[in-house]
């Protein structure tokens, strides 16, 4: 183009599909990311495409999903509830997560007791790296719906990709 060189590539998650471009000088920094059937969150600005009929993205950044839970995953609330806790789950997840720090992303125990709740925050020696991986075990140890991982920017908590 009259701008330079460009790349294109199709997101599509079987629901939409959308173009996102890629500046020449950007393609080598995202060119790991970019692979097929990789989850990928893209930053850039929306446009309308007139040659398609649909819109394009032109990407500033973009993250596979592990990176993107890693820059924008606020905390990880996990929920345990007190007859659970004889059975070693506290042990199991001191251990789960011991694997998975140092990182960026709070951890939370929503702890659910006979008679109190409390939510804990566990200290900064406890953050860590929400992977795909990570959830998974977790999902696994307390339940896939005892497990939210909270965004920045949101008020609600956006469940991880399905195991």
């Amino acid at each position: 183009t009259r701008s330079g060189k460009m790349a294109f590539a199709v997101l599509d998650d079987r629901s939409a599909r959308v173009d996102v471009m890629v500046r020449a000088e950007d393609f080598d920094k995202f060119s790991n990311t970019l692979v097929k059937d990789r989850i990928v969150v893209v930053e850039g600005g929306l446009a309308a495409d007139d040659f398609s009929g649909g819109y394009r993205i032109r990407a500033k950044q973009m993250y596979d999903i592990d990176q993107a839970r890693e820059v924008y995953g606020r905390g990880l609330e996990l929920q345990v509830i007190e007859s659970e806790g004889s059975n070693g789950i506290l042990e199991k997840l001191q251990q789960t997560l011991k694997n998975y720090c140092p990182g960026q992303c709070a951890v939370w125990i929503q702890y659910q007791g006979t008679q109190a709740s409390t939510r804990l925050s566990l200290g900064e020696e406890w953050k860590v790296q929400p992977s795909d991986q990570l959830i998974k075990k977790l999902q696994n140890l307390l339940g896939p719906e005892k497990v939210n991982l909270i965004y920045s920017g949101g008020k609600k908590p956006i469940k991880p990709y399905p195991a």
